[in-house]
């Protein structure tokens, strides 16, 4: 860029590219590189490793909660199959017919064929 007035602060911009609609744009540095140091790259480094570390092992401990879960929901559907095997084996046993045949068969209990008749104790 070169001056062409006396006047510092009107540079005349020879570089038609610097000028557009009448702005004058100031000379385009050169891109720095950024430069990072060792250390800062060891620290990335290892700080990565660490959240990966710890993703891993999230995951890993998920997934054996898993599998923890769907074997005791195996065994609860186990359990829950034997509970309603029982209680039917409840039900079945405790029926009436069961129960009066078994005290007419054992027993010698039988019905009786008129009706109990009431009577009152002194004291």
């Amino acid at each position: 860029m070169t001056f062409t007035s006396n006047n510092i602060a009107d540079p005349v911009v020879e570089n038609p590219e610097q000028k557009q609609n009448g702005k004058v744009f100031p000379r385009q540095n050169k891109t720095r590189r950024v430069r990072y140091s060792t250390s800062n790259v060891v620290a990335i480094l290892i700080f990565t490793a660490v959240l990966g570390l710890l993703y891993t092992s999230t995951v890993i401990n998920v997934n054996e909660l898993l599998s923890e879960i769907s074997l005791l929901n195996g065994d609860f559907k186990k359990i829950n199959n034997e509970n309603a095997l029982l209680k039917s084996n409840i039900a079945q046993l405790s029926s009436y017919s069961r129960i009066s045949l078994i005290a007419q068969e054992k027993i010698g209990m039988v019905h009786p064929k008129e009706a109990p008749q009431w009577f009152s104790v002194n004291e």
